[in-house]
């Protein structure tokens, strides 16, 4: 069963009052929770066809059970409504994360945005962030 967005809202501003969280997403309907308590924005922007495919492959692995990373009783699915969505609103949402984060840039300076945008630039950032954690360990 879906939460409601009231549930999530509430959901996700107790976690963004906590001392230190992660929050995977790009849901706009809580973005602002998220952006005014953050300190770090980490923007995958990974081409069209990669999100496709992922979903896809998520759904093959996963058919008829339900994700560690999904609620009780949420099983795996994909109908093509949801593919459709992830099709057009790909260009769009681009285009508000760049406004959001242009925005975000002259309000907040202190904010740090990463922004990534293929495999070359994951694996670069998690080289960066290791090599850092090992010389801080």
């Amino acid at each position: 069963m879906e939460t409601s967005l009231d549930e999530f809202r509430d959901t996700q501003e107790k976690i963004a009052m906590t001392e230190k969280w992660i929050m995977e997403g790009n849901y706009s309907n809580s973005y602002d929770i998220r952006v005014a308590r953050a300190d770090t924005i980490i923007y995958l922007d990974v081409p069209r066809l990669l999100c496709i495919y992922r979903v896809l492959k998520r759904w093959v692995t996963h058919i008829g059970q339900t994700r560690p990373d999904m609620g009780n009783g949420c099983k795996e699915k994909v109908d093509w409504s949801f593919l459709t969505f992830i099709w057009t609103t790909y260009y769009p949402r681009k285009e508000k994360m760049r406004s959001r984060f242009e925005q975000l840039e002259q309000t907040s300076p202190d904010k740090s945005i990463i922004h990534l945008k293929n495999k070359a630039d994951i694996a670069n950032f998690l080289h960066e962030l290791h090599s850092k954690h090992t010389i801080l360990s």
